[in-house]
């Protein structure tokens, strides 16, 4: 929200410094020269309005496609913990039941990640920082959680006869 603070005021600098002077060619020599209408306090009121207008639909428009981010990263998730979970079954019975537990844990994490995501969206503009920082923490534990669990899983070999072993 700094950030969209420090945009807005220096749009309103710039719309200040930037008023709407009519530019047109120089006049002819036998024509009188223009002078330009003078900015008031009007027209800056005006701009910055609409310069604010720009970017908090702008802000609003990054979030939208935040949160979309954030829901087809759950949706990748939740198929790489399904394929764990699918291939645990190829491993021996100790080595099966720590990536199911493994996959368990992940899979309440990436809920309360998706739980996150839905509080996110009905999130004031003010708190969308604290937001996205508190979703990109999560993510990457999950994802750091995964990695080394499909690590594991390429380091475990099967059971003799690909069944549970004992």
């Amino acid at each position: 929200m700094r950030a969209l603070t420090a945009l807005m005021s220096a749009l309103a600098l710039v719309v200040a410094g930037c008023g709407p002077y009519d530019r047109e060619p120089p006049p002819a020599d036998d024509e009188p020269p223009h002078i330009p209408r003078p900015v008031t306090y009007d027209d800056v009121r005006r701009e910055t309005g609409e310069a604010a207008d720009t970017a908090v639909a702008y802000t609003d428009q990054q979030w939208e496609a935040f949160l979309e981010d954030a829901r087809a990263w759950a949706e990748v998730a939740t198929d790489r913990l399904d394929t764990l979970q699918a291939r645990s079954e190829e491993l021996a019975l100790e080595a099966r039941e720590r990536v199911l537990q493994q996959v368990e844990q992940m899979r309440t994490q990436r809920d309360q990640i998706e739980a996150r995501i839905a509080r996110a969206a009905e999130t004031s503009r003010d708190a969308r920082e604290v937001a996205v920082e508190g979703l990109r923490r999560a993510r990457q534990e999950i994802e750091e959680a995964l990695e080394e669990a499909e690590a594991e899983f390429r380091e475990t070999p099967p059971d003799n006869d690909g069944q549970a072993g004992g």
